[in-house]
């Protein structure tokens, strides 16, 4: 019984974490990566990849620079999401791909992927 309370706190925790994620754009958290490191933050913008290990979240206001994604749970958006990505890489190449990311932002700078968001959520997938 304390084993299902538990879950049922720590779900709670992590849906009020989500809820309460700081809406930012991706140029914010550039020009500023300390200000946001392990804050929950929500950001829209293109999703971008080379259909095998790289995954970036990108906006065209702040050029050459964008915010690598991973994921912290497999989830149905997160696979259509790379099955997107894959299919524009390898086949399509045209198609606009723009979601809204929820997940805790990490500035590593000694590391790589420097920037780094941990997604727990995607919304508003769109595929153009």
């Amino acid at each position: 019984m304390f084993g299902v309370a538990f879950l049922i706190f720590l779900n709670n925790r992590i849906l009020a974490a989500e809820t309460n994620a700081h809406k930012s754009t991706i140029c914010q958290i550039i020009a500023g990566p300390s200000t946001y490191n392990g804050a929950h933050v929500q950001i829209r913008g293109r999703i971008e990849g080379n259909g095998l290990d790289t995954l970036l979240i990108v906006d065209n206001k702040c050029p050459d620079v964008g915010i690598s994604i991973e994921f912290e749970k497999p989830s149905k958006l997160a696979d259509s999401l790379m099955s997107a990505v894959i299919e524009n890489h390898f086949l399509v190449r045209e198609k606009l791909i723009v979601a809204t990311l929820t997940g805790v932002f990490e500035d590593r700078p000694t590391e790589r992927p420097r920037r780094l968001i941990r997604v727990s959520r995607v919304d508003a997938l769109k595929i153009e």
